[in-house]
């Protein structure tokens, strides 16, 4: 722990080197100069490209080799494969260590976390990089730059962990925010889960729908359903790991969408031309535009 705290030579594994695992190790490459940075990925060609590419020193096919003797432990699979991973910690790290996660729900990580015992300090990390990662196939040490980077503190986790766990999210340009894991999920619930959830049933509606109305939609109907194509191992591994917060999200929205149907059904056109305006300078200011 001394290592990572003071920034000092030490080991660091990074399990899961795909796009944000990947990235993370290449930007500590060059932020942590004396640090050797060890990737393990479940997927052999993962691992190759990682040590083709120099985002990490040395790759191994064998996840407990790259845990053996690591001073810093970095999880980027998803969260089902994290919280395997931390279900077996205990017996992997025979001694102190640092452990932080980049999954993208974080009650049940950090629940896991507290399990372990505290010479394995741990915090819950989440990188909010999703519009960055937009067609966007190859690691890349800029991707967080710019970028939120929320991190959780677990039952054991000492204040020095948590200032070294910032300092880490510093140093790959992000602007780090700490949350409670709940209050995270609650509020990825509502801002990117939310969203992904909101053209599943616009297409189920769609397919219900007979040839005619099929054969009108256009570019907006097909900009508005785009995202439901998106990675869909990554949002059912999100939608089994932030059900109940999820759910909250959707019963908000829900009675929002009473609002406008009462509206439609009872309001006046001056309501209406209210609700439209509205909303157009609400997403002005969200998007700047």
């Amino acid at each position: 722990m001394k290592a990572f705290e003071s920034r000092a030579a030490c080991r660091a594994a990074v399990i899961g080197v795909g796009l944000i695992g990947g990235s993370l190790a290449a930007r500590l490459r060059r932020s942590r100069p004396s640090w050797t940075i060890v990737g393990y990925d479940i997927s052999p060609e993962a691992g190759e490209r990682a040590l083709r590419m120099g985002l990490v020193q040395e790759i191994t096919p064998d996840r407990a080799a790259a845990l053996a003797g690591a001073d810093v432990v970095i999880l980027a699979p998803p969260v089902s494969a994290i919280l395997e991973i931390l279900s077996t910690l205990e017996r992997e790290i025979a001694g102190e260590a640092f452990v932080i996660d980049v999954g993208s729900t974080k009650r049940l990580v950090v629940e896991a976390m507290d399990r372990l015992p505290e010479r394995i300090q741990c915090v819950g990390g989440h990188p909010m990089t999703g519009p960055a990662t937009a067609g966007v196939s190859e690691p890349d040490a800029g991707l967080f730059e710019g970028r939120r980077f929320v991190v959780s503190r677990t039952r054991t986790t000492r204040v020095a962990t948590l200032t070294g766990a910032v300092g880490l999210a510093s140093d790959l340009g992000a602007e780090v925010v700490e949350m409670d894991a709940a209050e995270h999920d609650a509020a990825v619930a509502l801002v990117s889960h939310l969203p992904y959830l909101v053209p599943l049933p616009l297409l189920a509606a769609f397919r219900e729908a007979n040839e005619t109305t099929r054969s009108l939609a256009a570019g907006g109907f097909k900009s508005r359903v785009a995202g439901a194509g998106a990675n869909v191992p990554m949002w059912w591994d999100i939608l089994r790991t932030n059900r109940a917060a999820i759910r909250a999200a959707l019963g908000g929205y829900r009675d929002q969408l009473d609002r406008i149907d009462a509206l439609l059904a009872n309001g006046s056109e001056e309501e209406l031309r209210e609700l439209l305006t509205g909303a157009a300078r609400e997403a002005a200011e969200i998007t700047g535009a």
